[in-house]
């Protein structure tokens, strides 16, 4: 979560949103083709094929590239003390979790104007709970 268009629009204002290009972050893992061409067209060049890139990073990681990525460390964990959720935990982060969703909710609605995108964000189950609830 995040209050992305706080950011955007400063770049929007000062640039304008015709010169910005936006890219839903799934489409990057779902539709590979679908964002070089659309970036390909933003920026008025001929479209980069993707399979060439799968193949030349495909290379690079067989050819034992990942030295220095972090592939070679064990994950850090933050949270080290283990105890048993209680209900009373389960009822407090649900809390904070609709408090969270009602405070980014007006954000998200400011992204989707600013971005032109649909994201769908205030229509996940959550955020339609929290609405509701803050409704008058």
């Amino acid at each position: 979560m995040g209050c992305y268009a706080k950011n955007i629009k400063r770049f929007a204002d000062r640039f304008g949103t015709s010169s910005l290009a936006f890219i839903e972050t799934k489409r990057l893992s779902t539709d590979v083709d679908g964002v070089v061409r659309q970036l390909s067209s933003f920026l008025s060049i001929s479209p980069v094929i993707p399979s060439r890139l799968e193949t030349a990073a495909s290379s690079d990681l067989d050819a034992g590239q990942t030295k220095g990525l972090g592939a070679e460390k064990e994950p850090v964990r933050l949270n080290t003390v283990a105890r048993a959720a209680t209900s009373a935990d389960a009822a407090d982060v649900r809390k904070l979790k609709l408090e969270m969703a009602r405070y980014y909710a007006p954000w998200n609605s400011k992204l989707e104007t600013i971005t032109g995108l649909s994201l769908g964000w205030n229509s996940l189950p959550l955020y339609t709970e929290a609405l509701c609830q803050s409704a008058p």
